[in-house]
């Protein structure tokens, strides 16, 4: 859907490079290093002293003569016995003590593989103590990235029947939405790729276009320019290779800027501080957003009055008497802070939670407040990185929407209160990482349960149930991406990248990994 202010929102300079990978190392306790080296000392010492006792034995042996050489060796023997008996001894109380509790491996006992993991799992049940649901992902150990290229692939030859040459427009993620489709595009036509760009506008049913209209008009004149339209490839009915190039070219080869980049990772690890789980909330409550949506809920009448004007001095927008009451009790209005707070405490988040919000200005007299009274600890951009840190990137819109991006997948729970091309290309991007924990609340439901508390028709307890209930296949698990009859109403290719991205692995190999993980 293009940006209801008909400007492009939020876009951030991307540059293709390979993708880079990275290793976490958990830490080496220091209490475990110090005791093992201790005990090595120790054995040591008495290593050296029996070496000392047994040189003097011996020269005391070579000067009184050989008769005493027999005697001196049969006590030797027998201060070895009583040696091994004193060790066996000791090493049967650690043994003991270890049984019991009182003493802790040593680092010759565990790995230091093996210590990393004890570390992370420690860690993770410290976090679980607290809310040990709210964490959890969803179970996807059976499902896995698939979008390597097949050897019949990687034989074709660079043929090119000519050029492919489109302009960029939209905000930030309907920019590399369309510029991934472009790479599937220009595969598919055995073209060459100039500079790729295109809306959201068209919905093709298939690569059939491509291959004959187009490509005929390719091979006649050597240059296509797409402009705007006739650039978007379908949700479905795609050949499986083109979905898979689709993906490397979103979550491989298209890149931001280092400097976006390092800033992003950043801001996430300052907000895991301590080991601190955190959520990123895209919370769509700008006026704009409002404004096109006819969403007015707990907003003043000058406030609804506001709205009305802009949306009807916007010419772009069709659609200008709009019922909002009726569409909130659809599902169709963005969830306002208070419902958002709501929601999250319903979930069981304690008021403590960490919350990164990805969002421009929120509208309303109220503002943020609402959410803010629940959950003070609210972080954005601005608040975690320096004046200096951000002074590159002031007053460029999309490349500080692509900081939030990149927050907002490094996440521990991402939660959006309404759809959009931002909460699209996050949610797909947890999703090819391993099904990253992703809250979908189901709006029309959770209004129903709201007014109904509101009213005080059920308690507390009762509706914390019911919102639970609600929710709890709608984590950001693994489910089929489904083909309708109106492409328009398809789920999103770029939101679940499954199937063509993602796969179901073999019960063989599903076996042996969770063998290897034990």
């Amino acid at each position: 859907m293009p940006s209801p202010g008909g400007k492009p929102r939020r876009e951030g300079p991307m540059s293709p490079r390979p993708a880079g990978k990275s290793r976490l190392e958990g830490p080496v306790s220091p209490g475990l290093f110090q005791f093992s080296r201790r005990r090595v000392f120790e054995a040591s010492e008495v290593f050296k002293s029996d070496m000392k006792t047994a040189t003097l034995f011996r020269r005391k042996v070579l000067r009184p003569g050989r008769r005493l050489f027999g005697v001196l060796m049969v006590l030797a023997f027998l201060s070895l016995l009583a040696k091994f008996a004193l060790m066996n001894m000791l090493q049967g109380q650690i043994t003991s003590r270890e049984i019991t509790g009182l003493v802790q491996p040593t680092l010759q006992d565990i790995s230091i593989k093996q210590q990393d993991a004890v570390n992370k799992t420690t860690m993770q049940q410290r976090l679980n103590d607290v809310t040990p649901e709210v964490w959890m992902p969803p179970n996807s150990k059976n499902y896995q990235k698939c979008i390597s290229q097949s050897n019949k692939e990687k034989s074709r030859g660079n043929e090119t029947h000519g050029y492919i040459l489109s302009h960029a427009n939209g905000g930030l993620n309907q920019m590399r939405f369309g510029i991934s489709d472009m790479v599937a595009i220009a595969k598919i036509m055995d073209a060459t790729l100039v500079f790729p760009s295109l809306d959201h506008k068209s919905f093709w049913i298939d690569s059939s276009y491509y291959r004959g209209e187009i490509l005929t008009l390719l091979k006649r004149h050597k240059v296509i320019k797409f402009t705007h339209t006739d650039s978007r490839l379908a949700n479905n009915g795609v050949a499986t290779s083109f979905q898979r190039l689709r993906c490397r070219a979103m979550y491989e080869a298209l890149r931001f800027t280092n400097e976006i980049e390092e800033l992003g990772k950043k801001l996430a690890h300052r907000l895991r501080n301590n080991s601190t789980p955190y959520i990123a909330l895209h919370l769509r409550y700008e006026m704009d957003m409002l404004a096109f949506t006819g969403c007015s809920h707990n907003l003043t009448k000058t406030e609804n009055e506001e709205l009305k004007k802009m949306r009807k001095e916007t010419a772009h927008w069709k659609v200008k008497h709009i019922n909002g009451r009726q569409k909130r009790l659809q599902g169709s209005c963005p969830m306002t802070p208070r419902e958002v707070a709501m929601f999250l405490e319903a979930l069981g988040f304690p008021s403590n939670t960490k919350i990164y919000i990805v969002a421009g200005d929120i509208y309303g007299q109220d503002g943020i407040r609402p959410l803010e009274a629940k959950y003070p600890y609210l972080f954005y951009h601005s608040s975690l990185a320096t004046d200096e840190e951000l002074q590159p990137f002031k007053q460029r819109q999309n490349q500080l929407a692509a900081l939030d991006y990149i927050v907002a997948v490094e996440s521990d729970v991402f939660i959006y209160s309404y759809d959009g091309n931002m909460a699209k290309a996050v949610q797909g991007h947890r999703r090819f990482e391993g099904f990253r924990k992703t809250i979908n609340p189901d709006r029309q439901g959770l209004v129903t349960l709201i007014d109904k508390l509101d009213k005080g028709l059920m308690n507390w307890e009762t509706f914390s149930s019911n919102v639970k209930s609600l929710h709890a296949n709608r984590t950001g698990g693994p489910y089929p991406r489904r083909e309708l009859m109106s492409p328009k109403l398809e789920e999103n290719f770029y939101a679940n990248p499954l199937p063509g991205c993602i796969c179901e692995r073999s019960k063989e190999q599903t076996n042996s990994d969770t063998g290897e993980n034990m």
